[in-house]
């Protein structure tokens, strides 16, 4: 809905795709209820990624692995409206580099970085919020 939450932040380089089954668990426990759908880039696609969506049964917008087949047009359809979704979101983290000081972040103070980086996401939410009374 155009907020946007700071679940890790590290400025050390690393695999984003290992974190996805503890968001998935952070946004259950901050909403009550696993997401409907996952909607990420491929690096999220693991293996291990997939059967973890599986067996939580959380829909995952991840081109299928191996040689596309007729039958699942459809699914590609799906997958392409929901990458078009995540245009979307990207460009609220782009807002949030280009507007809210998320971008000039060039510096590390002891723990100062993380600061300075939930004061820009606090003022991108409270502009959403006042955008919608």
């Amino acid at each position: 809905d155009g907020f946007a939450f700071l679940d890790k932040i590290s400025f050390d380089a690393f695999n984003e795709s290992t974190v996805l089954e503890k968001n998935i668990f952070l946004h259950k426990e901050r909403f009550g209820k696993l997401p409907e759908v996952v909607i990420t880039d491929n690096i999220y696609g693991t293996r291990e990624n997939r059967r973890m969506l599986s067996e939580k049964k959380v829909k995952a917008s991840l081109m299928p692995l191996g040689r596309r087949q007729k039958e699942k047009a459809g699914d590609i359809k799906w997958i392409k409206k929901k990458q078009r979704e995540r245009n979307r979101i990207e460009g609220i983290i782009g807002n949030g580099k280009n507007n809210y000081g998320l971008g000039r972040i060039l510096y590390k103070i002891a723990g100062g970085e993380e600061i300075l980086v939930r004061l820009g996401l606090s003022a991108m939410n409270l502009s959403t919020a006042l955008a919608r009374i």
